[in-house]
């Protein structure tokens, strides 16, 4: 969800008046999709003293957010705003202040977005409290199932709901192709349109996506515990009834390649972020550290 995205979102009349959380339908946090999953995150003098905002753009220095109030800029300052995967992502609600317009703390989320960026440590947050996804491919040669399933991995991961959106359907002719290769996929709702697609990612890396994964490929995983032995690599092992189903055509032989391809991405991500945490909080623990001596020195003298 870019900011092309949300920029076509009604715009807000800045300085409305800010009485009671408690909103009828007609109220601009409706409009944005507030629910009661957050309402009820929120205590008796949060609801009196605060505002909650929705973050509409991530910048460097500042993020866009809005409310009832309207739109206004928010300075990323403050602990709301210290740890890497606890900073805001668009589409996250904050609590401000209603008097200083400061960040208070993040309410939490019904679904995260991240992804590991090209060449980072860590991961990168997308969007938060999605509820539902468009995976868009084109009926055309770009159609790849292996870049549909990376894509449902972490849509299912996240707990949302997804439909895979086929465009250019006037370039192709034979649509039950492209029907016939998403079989597997029962519960994919699946729209074929014509429209003009927008720039997108050129990388989605996949962490902290094994729950979405083994959701994605959970036909593999069942025929697994049939395999003879416990640790089946699904190779040449005698008794695979992974092997098994390719053999006997139940199950696409790439789809078992992928699966593995996914596997080991995930395992080397979540090693690289499970390292590039430990350095954080080892050079935390070593700032802390620095500053104690350095108020004990202080209060000697």
């Amino acid at each position: 969800m870019g900011k092309s995205l949300i920029s076509r979102r009604p715009a807000f009349r800045r300085g409305a008046a800010t009485g009671s959380i408690a909103r009828t339908t007609e109220s601009p946090l409706n409009e944005l999709g507030w629910k009661p999953f957050f309402q009820q995150q929120l205590s008796l003098d949060e609801l009196t003293d605060c505002d909650p905002v929705r973050v509409m753009a991530v910048h460097r220095s500042q993020i866009d957010v809005a409310g009832d109030a309207g739109e206004e800029p928010v300075l990323v300052t403050g602990p709301v705003f210290e740890d890497a995967l606890e900073k805001p992502a668009v589409a996250d609600w904050l609590l401000l202040a209603r008097d200083s317009r400061k960040p208070l703390r993040r309410l939490d989320r019904s679904s995260l977005f991240k992804r590991m960026a090209p060449g980072a440590k860590q991961a990168q947050l997308i969007a938060a409290n999605i509820d539902n996804v468009l995976i868009v491919s084109s009926c055309n040669h770009d159609f790849n199932l292996s870049r549909v399933e990376r894509y449902l991995a972490m849509v299912k991961e996240a707990g949302c709901r997804a439909c895979l959106v086929l465009t250019k359907a006037d370039m192709s002719d034979d649509h039950a192709q492209y029907r016939e290769a998403l079989k597997t996929y029962r519960d994919l709702h699946v729209v074929l349109v014509n429209a003009l697609d927008s720039p997108g990612m050129r990388e989605l890396g996949l962490a902290d996506v094994t729950a979405g994964l083994s959701a994605t490929f959970s036909d593999i995983e069942a025929l697994a515990t049939r395999c003879r032995f416990g640790d089946c690599a699904h190779d040449s092992e005698p008794g695979c009834a992974v092997q098994a189903a390719i053999e006997l055509g139940e199950l696409d032989e790439r789809r078992l390649r992928n699966w593995r391809k996914l596997e080991r991405e995930v395992a080397r991500n979540n090693k690289t972020l499970a390292q590039s945490r430990g350095e954080e909080r080892a050079f935390t623990q070593l700032v802390h550290d620095a500053l104690r001596h350095s108020r004990a020195r202080n209060n000697k003298t």
